[in-house]
C-alpha cells in the first residue's frame, strides 16, 4: 500500500518539484510519514512508516535527504498554487502569506 501512495504522491509533485527521483520517493515518504506519525521527529517518523528495510536504514535515508536536497524557500509557495490550479496572471510575481512575501518565479 506504501508503494502506491509514493507512486501518486510522486506523480503529483514531479511537476512541481525539480529533484531527482530518488530524492522525490524520499520526500514523498516524509511526507507520508509526517502524516501517520503527526510528528516530525525522524525517529518517530522511521518507525512509523512500513517498509521492508530496517528502521535504521529508513532513518538515515531521511537524514540524507535533508543533507543533500535543497528545495529553495518559496517551493510551497509555487506548490500550493499548482496543486489548487489557480490561475496566475504573468504580471503576479508574488504571492502573500501570514504577512511574508514569497516570489513565485
Amino acid at each position: 500500500m506504501i508503494r502506491k501512495l509514493i507512486s501518486t504522491l510522486t506523480s503529483k509533485l514531479s511537476d512541481v518539484l525539480d529533484i531527482s527521483n530518488s530524492h522525490l520517493e524520499t520526500f514523498c515518504l516524509l511526507i507520508i510519514g509526517i502524516a501517520n506519525a503527526r510528528t516530525i521527529n525522524l525517529s518517530h517518523i522511521s518507525s512509523d512508516i512500513q517498509t521492508q528495510k530496517k528502521i535504521e536504514n529508513t532513518y538515515r535515508r531521511l537524514q540524507r535527504f535533508f543533507q543533500h536536497v535543497d528545495l529553495g524557500l518559496d517551493w510551497s509557495a509555487q506548490f500550493v498554487v499548482r496543486m489548487l490550479g489557480l490561475f496566475v496572471a504573468e504580471s503576479i510575481k508574488y504571492l502573500l502569506v501570514d504577512r511574508k512575501f514569497i516570489d513565485l518565479e
